[in-house]
């Protein structure tokens, strides 16, 4: 989701994605002045990702969930984002490379606070970065 402020993505169940299950990116809109983030992500299942029909088009190399730097290098970062009890639950060889991802410069992100996650590892592992709570 672009243009990721005051976002609340909570108690779902998201099934057989192949790309990612969850995304927050800032948008283009976010101007310096602006920011984007102030958003919670809790409490949903993400099951059999990398099992879903678009699987051949991505391959095993997607995460589940992402956190985007901005479209355009002046965008601000994501900032201030609460990830907790979320579960991500895999049978069988996993068929994604990190459980999460984090894009990095130019605008990195700032202030993610993860919680209480099960989040089983990919090919890779956990995360492309150290998670701390």
């Amino acid at each position: 989701m672009h243009g990721s402020r005051n976002v609340q993505i909570t108690g779902n169940q998201f099934v057989k994605n192949s790309l990612w299950a969850i995304g927050l990116m800032p948008g283009v809109a976010s101007h310096k002045k602006n920011t984007d983030g102030g958003s919670i992500v809790a409490n949903n299942i993400i099951s059999d990702f990398g099992h879903g029909d678009a699987n051949w088009i991505w391959g095993n190399e997607q995460f589940s969930i992402r956190f985007d730097h901005g479209q355009e290098p002046d965008d601000p970062p994501l900032t201030d984002v609460i990830i907790q009890g979320n579960l991500l639950h895999n049978v069988g060889a996993p068929r994604y490379r990190y459980t999460v991802r984090f894009e990095g410069e130019p605008n990195a992100l700032r202030g993610l606070h993860f919680f209480g996650n099960i989040l089983s590892p990919g090919s890779s592992g956990v995360s492309n970065v150290e998670l701390k709570p």
